[in-house]
């Protein structure tokens, strides 16, 4: 199997299998695309083929010639050993050479958060229109539970509890299903989207 088959199979193993978020997989075709076009530019056309010294040389060359940052260094090579792990997994190679590659050293960066005003200038934008209150059930949805935006985009309304104090999602990131527990002022806002909804037969 050559490179570009071993790519797509890989991709599809993420999709069907794995059921990785759209993020991911666009993160994974981007960095295995990199990467197996420079491998076939050395005439490497199968994995096997390729050593420790061919990803060395590969990092290398981003950093120098593409001048890749740390934390882009750090993206692709955890690409790379989500590729060899499948690579591994499936039989193609006995061994994951892409543990040898390290990944540079990255700063820790202090995580800047909201301030209190931010918070209200946030929820105050929010347009008072027919969608408001919907609206406002998303804001408040991602600022009480830390809920992922694509796991957001999928809750249905048998995923609320019966009152309204618990969110079940199923197969969020890592494909692990879990509970969140609703904050009063997110359950009285969905209590009102509820009962105004339209289609009240929609999931």
């Amino acid at each position: 199997m050559n490179l570009n088959e071993l790519k797509q199979e890989y991709l599809d193993y993420l999709h069907y299998e794995k059921l990785s978020s759209g993020n991911t997989i666009t993160n994974r075709r981007s960095e295995v695309n990199i990467f197996v076009r420079e491998m076939e530019k050395q005439g490497l056309e199968t994995i096997e083929e390729i050593h420790t010294s061919h990803l060395r040389a590969f990092i290398s060359q981003l950093r120098i010639e593409k001048g890749y940052q740390p934390v882009s260094i750090c993206n692709v090579i955890s690409g790379l050993r989500s590729f060899y792990s499948f690579a591994v997994k499936k039989g193609y190679v006995t061994a994951d050479i892409s543990q040898k590659i390290k990944k540079p050293h990255l700063e820790q960066t202090e995580i800047e958060h909201f301030t209190w005003d931010e918070v209200e200038r946030i929820f105050l934008a929010v347009p008072r229109n027919a969608s408001y209150v919907r609206n406002l059930c998303l804001l408040l949805f991602l600022y009480y539970t830390g809920i992922r935006m694509e796991e957001l985009s999928q809750v249905k309304q048998s995923d609320l509890s019966h009152d309204l104090d618990e969110l079940y999602v199923e197969k969020g990131k890592g494909d692990k299903s879990r509970y969140l527990p609703l904050h009063p002022l997110l359950q009285k806002a969905l209590k009102v989207h509820l009962k105004s909804r339209k289609v009240q037969n929609s999931p």
